[in-house]
């Protein structure tokens, strides 16, 4: 159930990156890989992405969605690399925070309050 919430997750964060502008940022920011990865593709973005302190917050949608999709490839596709931990560990921490974004929008839109009221 909690792998089928990160997939539906990720495709609706795929759907809102489609029409978002591109982050205008200085920074060298994390890109995940359009194909599916490799295992050494695997291991070095983890291995890069997890060195960063938790910043994911200055990340944008754009990046944060393309890094958890490649993070769940390569912890379906490489399950029995000693690094699948790492990969499967990061995944989840991305799909926390596009998580806790959904659910700060959803405030902010007031979503919740006309929801208890029955406004559907």
């Amino acid at each position: 159930m909690t792998k089928l919430f990160a997939v539906l997750l990720i495709v609706a964060g795929c759907a809102i990156g489609q029409t978002a502008k591109a982050p205008q940022t200085t920074k060298t920011t994390p890109k995940a890989e359009a194909s599916a990865p490799t295992l050494e593709q695997c291991r070095a973005d983890a291995s890069r992405w997890m060195a960063e302190p938790v910043s994911k917050k200055d990340w944008s949608v754009e990046v944060i969605v393309p890094a958890a999709k490649e993070m769940l490839y390569c912890e379906m596709d490489y399950q029995h690399d000693p690094a699948h931990p790492e990969f499967a560990q990061l995944e989840r921490q991305l799909q926390d925070v596009i998580a806790t974004r959904y659910q700060h929008f959803l405030e902010r839109q007031q979503f919740l309050d006309e929801d208890a009221k029955g406004e559907r």
